[in-house]
């Protein structure tokens, strides 16, 4: 199964690193570059899983992830970002300074007519959802302790459906 939605590494795009051309893309400035794509161990049932194969992939990524950090907290320490910031990102320095930068991300990737291949994240609606559902729990747990709640279910008139749920969250 081929899925448009890789795990992956990618950073912003920054000038001072990659360079821009006049045959780049125009406005690549604010979008994520691909670094690698991971492919996770085969599922499929005619192959036979090699451990060895899993371990490498693994150690390979863990590899490239720890190779950019490196890299990036070098230039951290240096000041670099500061003293060259980005073109539109005001807070360069800070983004590439947090620690979960260089984490592995599920994304989209494209190929834009310039052979440059940019990345759209897809993780951060996972943490959307996450916080939301948090919040959402939260009232529920104070709900169901609350006193009314409890006669109500010693009563048996208490309706599970009216608690707030995750249902229909995603909707405009």
């Amino acid at each position: 199964m081929n899925s448009r939605f890789k795990l992956l590494l990618c950073e912003l795009h920054y000038e001072k690193f990659h360079g821009k051309t006049e045959d780049s893309y125009q406005n690549i400035d604010g979008h994520y570059l691909l670094i690698e794509i991971f492919k996770p161990p085969s599922t499929d049932e005619n192959y036979i899983r090699n451990d060895n194969d899993f371990e490498e992939n693994k150690n390979y990524s863990n590899y490239v992830q720890t190779l950019y950090k490196f890299k990036y907290n070098l230039l951290i320490k240096r000041g670099f970002f500061i003293k060259n910031p980005h073109n539109i990102i005001k807070n360069f320095h800070n983004i590439v300074a947090n620690k979960n930068y260089f984490n592995f991300e599920i994304g989209e990737c494209i190929i834009l007519p310039t052979n440059e291949t940019i990345v759209i994240k897809k993780t951060f609606w996972i943490k959307i959802i996450q916080r939301t559902w948090k919040k959402i729990f939260k009232k529920r747990k104070c709900l169901m302790l609350s006193n009314q709640f409890l006669k109500n279910r010693q009563l048996g008139i208490i309706n599970m459906s009216q608690l707030p749920s995750i249902k229909g969250l995603m909707r405009k």
